[in-house]
């Protein structure tokens, strides 16, 4: 119990923070305390252009990783599946892909 009451500390209780702070005009360089401003971070951060160019550039980026992925998975499941000469060998290759996790790799 002592240590879900200190993962629920570490975690819950900076994401309640940041959400908190969000409503307010706080910066952590200068010494005043925070000031209420409601929507008005959220009302910048909407029309900023910026965030919408970062937006979009995020957008492609996981649209073309995603499209890359399928393709190639697809291919190699296609592959793995199909009764060619190199079945054979295809199959012990890619074993091991599948087996270590992606964070070893």
């Amino acid at each position: 119990m002592p240590t879900l009451a200190l993962l629920g500390f570490v975690f819950v209780f900076p994401l309640l923070w940041a959400l908190a702070l969000s409503f307010t005009r706080f910066s952590a360089i200068k010494p005043a305390p925070p000031v209420w401003i409601g929507l008005g971070n959220e009302g910048t951060l909407l029309t900023d252009p910026a965030v919408w160019a970062a937006f979009v550039t995020t957008a492609q980026f996981v649209l073309m990783a995603v499209s890359i992925e399928l393709v190639l998975g697809l291919g190699l499941v296609l592959l793995r599946r199909g009764a060619f000469s190199g079945h054979g060998v295809l199959t012990p290759v890619l074993r091991p892909m599948m087996i270590v996790p992606a964070r070893l790799r």
